[in-house]
């Protein structure tokens, strides 16, 4: 834990602006955004000194840098705190203090219950999966789950963060908030919802920019095979994390591995380009960068990267330092830092290369006592499924010791997703059995158990996700994928594009009675199904708007409605065969 004090030394005019937009949702989040603006500007307008707690890692670095900066402009005064996770104690010791205004940056919105008890003003800015609790009137709680936002890939916590600042006209901070979004890696190929529209900020700011180019690290810093080795979003299958795997590559093309990349001949940068569009064709694409900023923090994913590596090595006032604009001597503790924890993930890597992850039914784990290792192990997780290093077909949980306690770092991917993974509930409903705690998104989450747990903990996470996966159709779905590629939709042959099951027998006969009975009887101003969707060979397809209609699923779980199609294919020789035969099984078919 560090704190970090700082006095605010301009004040700037104010002046509220709002985006053109067409989406319900998104006005809704910005709406709760203005609440927090708005209690925040009353605050500094009071002379109040603006009690800031934030997470560690780059999103939650990027969130702190955005409230603080904002604060600062408006002449305002601020006490930092970076913790790990918000656990009770720091809510405790919070408690203690005596600041009119409380801001939770990047964490919180899973503790909103012990949050009601604080006696200032409260304002969550938050991207993770909320609480079932209901603020009280003094609470601000800006999360996009609260309105239908999907909040692990359409708005990092920094984003939340800046939409509590935006209405103090502070475009120009929009940029941070998608530092953010790349360390919490929301920007596989482009950014999507409401990232677009702080994007969108970013560039009326003056202060952002988008160029295609290659996507590897560390231009113009580190060896052209370093650059490629210490890539990894997007990540390069047998190249990432493989110092020895680049050389070899970058010597077969007969291009010097030993300089940098901004130091090769244009026709040796096509070369090298051409090759690594054939690894991953992600690699080449948009770029963000900022051409004001110091010319290492210049490009966002780079900046999120150096924010990162300090998160991790606990330099917490390097980071804040950089946010705040204050570079000289941090910035290069900050990249020695950096490069230290690009080795430490090479190591990392080469580990899970030969050690692999330990396979249950449904789940697979790393585990480590490494010094090391235990500071990355979430990454290499992630990373190491993404690079084809480990399997990519299972959720993966990398799990470190710390004492009496053990480390969850879990990760998935969007594929399993789609199939209806959800990992932070999964973590977050078993490790309380063991009286720990756990929670995130769908596709990353993380949890803290006791170590005598392990075994048990992972037995019922593996039958958690085994619920999951099987919950509406009682069997694991397929995923499908894209059969070709279509531009206008940003589509790419051998996209996963959805996921399917096919039930016979005794499921297949227990899903139609409960699709007859239960789902179908839930939709709002029901009058029946239409009995013209015959394909003209006994054959009748369904369409249902919202997986929220199965009675396995709650509205707490659902952060994205998803509709799907019932095909029930027969062997009726005609459509009016087909039909009287589905008459007669219960289907209520319109009159």
């Amino acid at each position: 834990m560090v704190n970090y004090q700082k006095d605010g030394d301009t004040i700037q005019q104010k002046q509220h602006f709002s985006l053109n937009r067409d989406n319900e949702k998104f006005d809704s989040l910005l709406s709760r955004g203005c609440e927090a603006s708005d209690m925040l500007k009353e605050h500094i307008e009071n002379d109040n000194i603006i009690r800031l707690i934030s997470h560690n890692d780059a999103d939650g670095l990027s969130s702190a840098g955005i409230i603080a900066n904002a604060i600062k402009e408006e002449g305002g005064q601020f006490h930092i705190t970076i913790v790990p996770r918000l656990k009770a104690d720091v809510i405790r010791d919070v408690a203690k203090e005596k600041y009119e205004l409380y801001v939770f940056s990047d964490m919180g919105s899973a503790c909103i219950k012990q949050l009601n008890s604080l006696k200032a003003d409260v304002i969550v800015a938050d991207h993770h999966q909320p609480s079932t609790h209901e603020p009280k009137d003094n609470l601000v709680h800006v999360n996009p789950h609260l309105f239908g936002v999907d909040g692990s890939r359409e708005i990092s916590g920094a984003g939340s963060s800046y939409l509590s600042v935006r209405d103090m006209d502070k475009k120009h901070l929009a940029y941070m908030a998608l530092i953010g979004a790349f360390g919490d890696m929301q920007c596989q190929n482009r950014f999507v919802g409401v990232n677009q529209l702080i994007l969108k900020d970013g560039q009326e700011a003056g202060n952002l920019e988008i160029h295609e180019d290659l996507k590897i690290v560390s231009k113009a810093q580190e060896p052209l095979f370093k650059s490629i080795a210490y890539t990894l979003n997007p990540p390069l299958p047998g190249l990432t994390g493989s110092l020895e795997n680049s050389q070899e590559l970058l010597e077969k093309m007969g291009v010097s591995y030993g300089i940098t990349f901004i130091e090769l001949e244009d026709e040796e940068k096509d070369v090298v380009k051409d090759e690594l569009v054939k690894v991953n064709p992600q690699i080449f694409g948009d770029v963000y960068s900022v051409p004001r900023e110091h010319p290492v923090l210049r490009n966002l994913e780079e900046y999120s990267a150096i924010l990162d590596a300090c998160g991790k090595n606990k330099e917490y006032g390097l980071a804040l330092s950089i946010v705040l604009g204050e570079r000289e001597e941090a910035l290069d503790k900050a990249l020695n830092l950096q490069k230290t924890y690009r080795n430490d993930l090479t190591k990392g890597f080469d580990w899970i290369s030969r050690e692999g992850a330990q396979q249950l039914n449904y789940i697979q784990y790393l585990y480590s006592e490494d010094k090391v290792l235990k500071s990355i192990m979430g990454t290499i997780a992630g990373v190491g499924m993404s690079a084809k290093i480990l399997n990519d077909d299972k959720p993966i949980l990398g799990l470190s010791r710390l004492h009496k306690d053990i480390k969850v770092s879990g990760r998935a991917t969007r594929p399993m997703v789609a199939r209806g993974v959800n990992l932070g509930k999964a973590l977050s409903e078993v490790a309380v059995n063991f009286g720990g705690q756990g929670g995130g998104h769908d596709i990353a989450a993380g949890a803290m158990i006791p170590y005598e747990a392990k075994d048990q903990f992972l037995h019922l996470v593996d039958q958690a996700i085994e619920a999951q996966l099987t919950k509406i159709a009682g069997q694991e779905a397929l995923v499908t994928k894209a059969k070709k590629s279509i531009a206008s939709y940003k589509l790419r042959e051998g996209m996963p594009v959805g996921a399917m099951a096919t039930l016979r027998g005794e499921r297949m006969y227990d899903f139609l009675q409960k699709l007859i009975c239960v789902v179908l009887p839930r939709i709002r101003d029901f009058r029946g199904i239409s009995a013209k969707s015959f394909d003209g060979r006994g054959n009748y397809t369904l369409g249902l708007k919202e997986q929220a209609l199965f009675p396995e699923i709650t509205y707490e779980e659902v952060d994205l409605v998803k509709g799907m199609n019932v095909s029930v294919i027969t062997t009726a020789g005609t459509d009016e065969e087909a039909r009287e035969l589905l008459r007669l099984l219960g289907m209520p078919f319109k009159k």
